[in-house]
């Protein structure tokens, strides 16, 4: 199997010095989802192909052989989907007050209110982030997912996350940082010159205590006095002074 893996469009091999100048990311042809139906291909490939541990007999054949032998291997009342969720990679996780954390994500089902603080087993499929699997006394409870997330695996999601990160550290390299810095140096600058004003301004009111001056009286600006205005008389406006401009 892992010799036909080396074969598919895009594989690293083992090394780099086996690949030769081999451009990976430039020959890579299949999603997840196209991987995943040519794996179950290659497992339907080999159970139908002669075995030379099985005496030249296929697996296929085995199987149908062994199993003759025996009653039902599984219960009836087994239902597909439960025993597709016993398979998924699973973990105990703490309901917390906005339910499920996984990475960053929040997933969430009104029988968790009642779980707050509790550990529950969770399980999930990662091929897609939509959703994950309670194990609530038994039974196998849908969380979905708070917020607007696309139905995506979870390796495609946290690639294109990835992709996010880097525009991000591209950015601070390519003058980011250097903005950074001058916004820092002049905050730094600003808090100088207030300690320097705020100083002043406490000496001259320790002079002034008499008169009731405060640090905000003496740091407030001073608004200019505004011009008085001139009225004219009506006599000297002329005819046309309401089309002055």
């Amino acid at each position: 199997m892992v010799g036909k893996l080396r074969l598919l469009p895009g594989a690293t091999g083992s090394n780099v010095a086996a690949r030769d100048g081999y451009d990976a990311e430039a020959n890579a042809a299949m999603t997840l989802a196209e991987f995943e139906r040519w794996l179950l291909c290659q497992i339907a490939i080999y159970h139908h192909a002669p075995h030379s541990a099985l005496g030249g007999l296929c697996p296929a054949q085995m199987w149908a052989r062994e199993a003759a032998k025996h009653g039902p291997l599984l219960p009836v009342s087994v239902a597909s989907d439960a025993l597709f969720r016993q398979f998924l990679p699973s973990k105990s996780l703490t309901v917390h007050a906005k339910g499920i954390q996984i990475k960053y994500r929040h997933y969430w089902h009104p029988e968790l209110a009642v779980r707050i603080g509790q550990k529950i087993e969770i399980s999930w499929d990662e091929r897609t982030i939509q959703h994950v699997y309670a194990d609530l006394d038994g039974r196998y409870v849908e969380l979905p997912v708070i917020g607007d997330y696309p139905d995506v695996w979870e390796a495609d999601w946290e690639a294109a996350r990835a992709g996010v990160r880097a525009l991000g550290r591209a950015y601070q390299a390519d003058g980011g940082r250097a903005a950074t810095a001058r916004a820092v140096a002049a905050a730094n600058q600003e808090i100088h010159r207030a300690r320097v004003r705020t100083k002043e301004a406490r000496r001259q009111a320790k002079r002034r205590e008499g008169e009731g001056a405060t640090v905000a009286d003496l740091r407030r600006p001073k608004t200019p006095a505004a011009k008085p205005v001139i009225w004219k008389p009506a006599a000297e406006l002329g005819e046309d002074w309401d089309r002055i401009g």
